[in-house]
């Protein structure tokens, strides 16, 4: 309970003090291509209740757009995930907010993945970070995630991720992924997928 209110809380501050950059980057977004700035799309989440996500578009007709590219290297097109925070349907940490097609794609309506549903999806996570490339390495992060609870993994995350948005989140993932043992990635690829 007093996570979800220091979230809602940090959440709705971090919407005031970006609404500046959100309104540009929306501009931005709208003439470009004159669409809408938001992109919607229905996810799932705890419990595997259905959510509206929120998102900076970022493609236009099936191409990805010029301020799409920025967006997305910095990460963020993921801002407007605020107001999922906002709504109680995301936390800023949390396994990967799925839809109903990538789930039945990954095959994760099993018992086995259960314990992913027991939590709101996040903004970030391991999962987001790494960017598996496979459903096998995309389980092994949120495993990882999901087993070890606590304020050092969170803080890793988060400092991670900010990281990301400063630099650039493709050469961080590149480098994430070289620092990730053969033996661990062997080992993951013959695990349950």
């Amino acid at each position: 309970m007093l996570k979800r209110i220091l979230e809602t809380v940090f959440a709705s501050l971090m919407l005031v003090a970006l609404s500046p950059l959100l309104i540009i980057i929306a501009i931005l977004i709208r003439r470009e291509d004159d669409g809408p700035a938001l992109f919607l799309q229905q996810r799932v989440g705890r419990n595997k209740i259905p959510f509206t996500i929120y998102k900076f578009r970022t493609f236009h007709q099936g191409e990805i757009t010029k301020i799409g590219v920025k967006l997305r290297k910095k990460g963020l097109d993921e801002v407007p995930q605020l107001i999922n925070i906002v709504l109680g349907n995301m936390s800023f940490i949390g396994p990967r907010p799925l839809c109903e097609d990538d789930i039945t794609r990954l095959g994760w309506h099993q018992p086995y993945y259960q314990k992913r549903w027991h939590i709101n999806p996040g903004v970030t996570g391991l999962a987001q970070i790494y960017a598996g490339v496979n459903k096998k390495i995309s389980w092994f992060y949120e495993q990882m995630y999901l087993n070890n609870p606590g304020l050092k993994m969170e803080l890793k995350i988060l400092a991670l991720t900010v990281a990301m948005c400063f630099i650039d989140k493709y050469q961080i993932r590149a480098q994430l992924r070289r620092q990730i043992p053969r033996t661990v990635l062997s080992e993951t690829l013959n695990l349950r997928s």
